[in-house]
């Protein structure tokens, strides 16, 4: 045999392939958990840690808020009329372009004694919807 193709045999290049580390379909998925931490973590930094820096109480469904919206009823498209229960008050409030206004206080009893009838009726829609389901129903 030829001391060239000796020499060439000993001197080839590893035909192996090169181990290419984790696939990238595994990587995508290491990406989105660590994405999916980063932003967990940035959601308790800025909802628990500030808050309890600042001194802040959560509100809403969590603190219970002071004030809430009983109801909301449009007049037109820039004047609406709001039901505002504040602590123990029932306001009756006025939005328009200019601002709110307050018409006037309601009184706790008849406001409750409504809330009270719309919930045994128990549909919770409203009287249009309720006329026209009820014509869809008769003969």
């Amino acid at each position: 045999m030829p001391t060239f193709l000796l020499t060439a045999l000993i001197q080839a290049p590893d035909l192996t392939v090169p181990d290419e580390g984790p696939s990238l379909g595994w990587q995508v998925v290491k990406m989105f958990l660590l994405l999916g931490v980063v932003v967990l973590l940035a959601y308790l930094t800025l909802n628990v840690g500030l808050r309890k820096l600042l001194g802040v109480r959560a509100t809403g469904l969590h603190g219970g808020s002071v004030v809430s919206v009983i109801e909301r009823v449009s007049l037109d498209p820039k004047r609406t009329l709001f039901v505002l229960k504040a602590g123990k008050e029932y306001l009756l409030v006025g939005a328009a372009e200019g601002g709110m206004q307050l018409l006037t206080k309601l009184e706790a009893t008849d406001v409750e004694a409504i809330q009270a009838a719309r919930a045994s009726a128990g549909t919770g829609m409203s009287p249009f919807l309720q006329k026209l389901l009820s014509r869809r129903g008769a003969p």
